[in-house]
């Protein structure tokens, strides 16, 4: 079985080392920030907090197999077949870990202050949270790969050099269909949860003066940061949906590795995000806590 993976351009190799740094950052940066979020007694985070940032994670890994391999020779088919099939599946992982994050905030929300809240629906829910997002992606995973392993003469190494793909749209239009619900279902959500805390806005208050330093308030600030990291899906869903509406072969190489450079960006924005809270950044400063021991 052979395939052919020849572009008429050759990519930018310059663009390529960008891309390279940006997804190697991505990875350390989410790794450090779980370990350290997972390792400390002092930092509490909700489960899909961890998912999500797990799923930025596998993001940043899929793309490390072509490493080595984005000039010159070819990758192997099988090779490329697989990579190309984990690019189409981490953006449906990541987005839908995304929907799974803002919803269990929002039920964080309906816990600190007391709305509606139902504990058995929230352990019910918690089970689809965490699993329909892999699911998801596995579907996507395998619906792609057999679509490859039927038209193996569709994929290729993509002319930015980056990645690799399949040429034919559909399974780029399945996954960005699959992204662009969830991008929409996390803005809903989030706009529900501003009406929520707007409506009820003197408790709101009155919880950030008497809980400040209680793990509910902890998660209930991890809301702002949610609605600052999922402003870029707006940015996202533009490009998405730009894509998808046409094959990415006709796309000039130099467009189409910008393209991979700011879909990439996503896991390490995440990192500087969700990396920055206070309780994370205090926990690095062990030099002042070792400074606080020899006081005592």
């Amino acid at each position: 079985m052979t395939s052919s993976f020849d572009e008429s351009n050759s990519p930018d190799v310059t663009l390529i080392h960008i891309f390279n740094s940006i997804t190697i950052l991505g990875f350390i940066l989410l790794l450090v920030i779980v370990l350290t979020a997972w390792r400390s007694p002092f930092i509490h985070r909700t489960s899909t907090w961890y998912c999500f940032l797990t799923y930025g994670m596998i993001f940043d890994l899929a793309n490390f197999i072509l490493l080595g391999r984005q000039t010159g020779e070819n990758p192997s088919y099988k090779l490329c077949l697989i990579q190309a099939s984990l690019n189409y599946m981490v953006p449906v992982l990541t987005a839908y870990g995304g929907v799974a994050l803002v919803l269990q905030l929002f039920f964080s929300i309906t816990l600190t202050m007391r709305i509606g809240y139902n504990p058995k629906a929230k352990t019910r829910a918690m089970y689809l949270l965490w699993g329909i997002p892999p699911c998801l992606a596995v579907v996507i995973f395998l619906k792609t790969l057999m679509y490859g392993v039927k038209n193996p003469g569709s994929v290729i190494r993509s002319n930015s050099g980056m990645i690799c793909k399949i040429t034919d749209s559909v399974p780029s239009r399945v996954s960005s269909a699959f992204v662009i619900v969830a991008i929409l279902s996390i803005m809903i959500i989030q706009v529900i949860v501003a009406i929520t805390v707007f409506r009820h806005w003197r408790a709101f208050r009155k919880l950030a003066g008497r809980e400040r330093d209680s793990n509910t308030w902890k998660q209930c600030t991890s809301i702002i940061r949610c609605f600052l990291f999922f402003l870029l899906g707006g940015l996202g869903l533009g490009i998405i949906t730009g894509i998808s509406l046409r094959k990415q072969a006709d796309l000039p190489p130099i467009l189409n590795a910008r393209s991979n450079i700011i879909t990439e960006t996503v896991p390490l924005a995440a990192g500087v995000i969700f990396g920055t809270q206070r309780d994370i950044l205090q926990s690095w400063t062990f030099w002042k806590k070792s400074r606080r021991l020899l006081s005592t």
